[in-house]
């Protein structure tokens, strides 16, 4: 069950800055799934209100004005769904197919100090999808099983010569932590990262995953040295939270 395709896995993102990693880049314009746009043979389509169209998906995703002032915008969106994949699939639950109608995913932000923001958004055919994947994040094994979606999407980040990395902790947090009530969870991933150079860094990357009426959300946050401050974390959190509600 893929929960979103994430700019290369979110914080890991910054891992391209310290590390010259992750280079695939498309759109970020909202895509049907496979072409699945009505419910799966055998299936009973869902009722109730129709799912978002592309425009309203996309809309939900953060936006420039979520952020502070100096944060700039990337021309597209980089996608990578290992990691979540991998996480699905090491609690048993992969994707099952026709169960994701679209997605669509944010440009990657940043601001001077190389911190980022961005975000990923999928709408599936029934509200019954979206309790299954926010059960994922209750499992006893969620935090062992995210761990291994970091390490897949690591397996494939370019490493330059002289440049290390550690081995990454991982907290998952269900509920929402005193945040908005649509927030599912939350996984805090702690990477430390020895530079060409050879600075000892550690990545933040801080992800948060939303829920809709038949959506998901989910926001990446990236930072060097100490988490993202909660002045520029926050706004993110309920913007996107207040959008992707209704959907």
């Amino acid at each position: 069950m893929r929960i979103g395709r994430l700019p290369c896995a979110a914080g890991l993102l910054l891992l391209s800055t310290v590390l010259a990693g992750c280079t695939s880049t498309v759109t970020g314009a909202a895509s049907p799934v496979g072409g699945a746009s009505a419910a799966p043979t055998g299936t009973a389509a869902p009722t109730g209100p129709p799912a978002p169209d592309s425009a309203q998906l996309q809309a939900a995703e953060v936006q420039l004005a979520d952020l502070p002032s100096g944060w700039t915008a990337g021309t597209g969106a980089e996608f990578d769904g290992a990691m979540m994949d991998t996480f699905a699939e090491c609690l048993g639950r992969p994707e099952s197919p026709g169960d994701r109608l679209m997605e669509a995913g944010s440009p990657a932000f940043s601001d001077a100090s190389g911190h980022g923001v961005h975000s990923s958004a999928v709408s599936y055919r029934s509200a019954t999808v979206v309790d299954s994947v926010a059960a994922l994040f209750r499992a006893p094994k969620a935090a062992a099983c995210f761990t291994q979606g970091v390490l897949t999407e690591l397996a494939d980040t370019t490493v330059p010569p002289g440049a290390s990395l550690g081995t990454p902790h991982v907290v998952v947090t269900p509920g929402s932590g005193g945040g908005p009530d649509n927030v599912v969870a939350t996984a805090a991933v702690r990477l430390p990262v020895v530079t060409q150079a050879g600075a000892a860094v550690t990545v933040y990357a801080d992800f948060v995953v939303l829920r809709g009426r038949t959506t998901t959300a989910l926001l990446g946050l990236g930072s060097f040295g100490a988490p993202l401050s909660r002045e520029v974390r926050d706004p993110v959190v309920q913007a996107l939270a207040r959008r992707i509600a209704p959907l």
